[in-house]
């Protein structure tokens, strides 16, 4: 992706694929852990949150920004993530609670985001949630302001490492004491896992075909 027209191409072309069109399973199935669930196992409905997956130009290519959570006495401790959270009363809509997070997490608060669409939803067992990936544009590197609370590390990857298979790994964890295999994308020197990485193996499964 050498020049701004390829990026202004591809954004277009990305466009057109929502809301219509999503990847099969498949693409979340090659990056979910072993024996996770995807449906709630009980009656209580699953409170609603939404995470950002920000395109934007740096240099000649496109990145996105992922952030390292804190580490603190929670399931999400110190793990790779999309900026998002849950919904609040006061959000309009999904893709206002994720531009909203994004906003308070890393400073992303220009008015000039374009939201493209989003992908699937997602189940999160344990906590409960659905989460909505919401993907947008912005036709400039944003400045990063990071919530040191929400955010640990920021780091910005471009979208051509997604394609890369070498970063595409499996290994056996230990997880809530049962030996799962876990696939994961090596980004940045560390481990994308769980939902976030189902998330980018869907939008993955998009955006390869259209570069």
């Amino acid at each position: 992706m050498p020049t701004n027209y390829h990026i202004e191409t591809f954004i277009n072309s990305l466009l057109k694929k929502f809301p219509t069109e999503h990847s099969t399973p498949l693409a979340h199935q090659l990056m979910m852990p072993q024996g996770r669930i995807m449906v709630p196992d009980h009656s209580n409905p699953p409170l609603k949150s939404a995470v950002l997956l920000l395109l934007y130009p740096k240099g000649n290519q496109l990145h996105f920004p992922i952030i390292r959570r804190p580490v603190y006495n929670g399931m999400h401790s110190g793990q790779m993530a999309l900026p998002g959270g849950k919904q609040e009363e006061l959000d309009a809509s999904l893709e206002q609670t994720a531009v909203r997070e994004a906003c308070e997490e890393i400073g992303i608060c220009s008015s000039n985001i374009q939201i493209l669409g989003h992908l699937s939803e997602l189940y999160i067992a344990v906590t409960h949630i659905h989460v909505l990936p919401v993907v947008a544009f912005a036709q400039q590197e944003p400045s990063f302001i990071l919530d040191s609370h929400e955010v640990d590390e920021l780091f910005t990857i471009p979208i051509t490492d997604l394609f890369n298979p070498e970063i595409k790994k499996r290994e056996l964890w230990n997880l809530r004491g049962q030996e799962v295999e876990v696939p994961f994308y090596h980004l940045a020197n560390h481990k994308v896992w769980g939902a976030t990485a189902m998330i980018l193996s869907e939008f993955e499964s998009i955006a390869k075909g259209l570069l």
